[in-house]
């Protein structure tokens, strides 16, 4: 083979492992153009999904004064926002709905009896254990014989999230009626049906629709009110009021925020006081 042969095939070799390192960087350029670009749209997704839940506070925050309902702004679904080239979607969820696990140590230190019951009652209607509710007041170091509170060592004294109590065998079937967020009254206004079935004895499936339908329309302004729904008996009312209320004090609420198909969803619970609002919870979803 002549030089001038050796050559063309020399320039051939050298233009194709060229070729294949243009394709190499193009290829790795794409790469870190799309790392970024997903970075970039993950981060605004995020803060997206951080305003939706001061949207949300502030919901809370111009919420008049009295009782809490689904009447009120905080309650009401809304559209997805469009905010520049992303979307915000959140919604206000009440904690006080629902049956706080953490009250059934009592502020005197001792197990709430009223509250045991209410929470046996919704175990009942899912067919979940009574050894579930033993092990719930083990965990939370309540002895159930003598109805008193023991020490560290025995049980966790509370459950610090709603991740926490999720994870605790046997309440699947029910844990979205319940929590660990709570003034420790649960609110007619916004309790579901199963929780309403569970505050008394006497409420059936029939009763419990029945008071959703009426505050529907009229929300009780307080728990005597409940008298006034057909089929409600003195008898249950005076079970509703030793643990029921109309007000609520936390809420949870749930944004998240979309850009170009990348998603973040940030929760917070927000506790209403007096004095304003505060977080007590935040998770990033990182």
């Amino acid at each position: 083979m002549n030089q001038d042969g050796i050559a063309l095939i020399f320039s051939l070799v050298v233009v194709a492992l060229l070729s294949i390192l243009v394709i190499e960087f193009s290829f790795l350029s794409r790469v870190d153009a799309n790392i970024v670009g997903n970075w970039e749209n993950e981060r605004r997704a995020y803060y997206l999904a951080k305003g939706g839940v001061s949207f949300g506070t502030y919901l809370l925050k111009r919420d008049k004064p009295g009782i809490d309902c689904y009447l009120d702004d905080w309650a009401k679904a809304i559209p997805p926002l469009p905010v520049g080239e992303g979307v915000i979607t959140f919604e206000v969820s009440d904690e006080d709905g629902k049956i706080d696990i953490n009250s059934l140590i009592g502020k005197n230190g001792k197990l709430n009896v009223e509250l045991s019951k209410v929470i046996e009652r919704l175990f009942g209607l899912y067919d979940i254990d009574s050894e579930v509710l033993s092990s719930l007041l083990d965990y939370l170091g309540v002895d159930s014989g003598e109805a008193s509170v023991e020490s560290d060592e025995q049980g966790n004294g509370h459950f610090d999230t709603k991740g926490e109590l999720a994870g605790f065998p046997g309440i699947d079937a029910c844990e979205d009626f319940l929590t660990v967020y709570s003034s420790g009254k649960i609110n007619i206004n916004t309790a579901g049906a199963s929780v309403l079935e569970s505050l008394s004895a006497g409420i059936d499936e029939g009763v419990a629709e029945a008071i959703i339908d009426y505050r529907t329309k009229t929300p009780f302004r307080n728990v005597a009110q409940l008298v006034a729904v057909p089929g409600v008996t003195p008898r249950m009312l005076n079970d509703v009021k030793k643990v029921a209320a109309v007000k609520s004090s936390f809420f949870t609420v749930k944004s998240t925020g979309s850009v170009n198909e990348l998603h973040r969803t940030v929760v917070a619970v927000i506790e209403r006081t007096k004095k304003g609002l505060n977080i007590v919870y935040f998770n990033s979803g990182t």
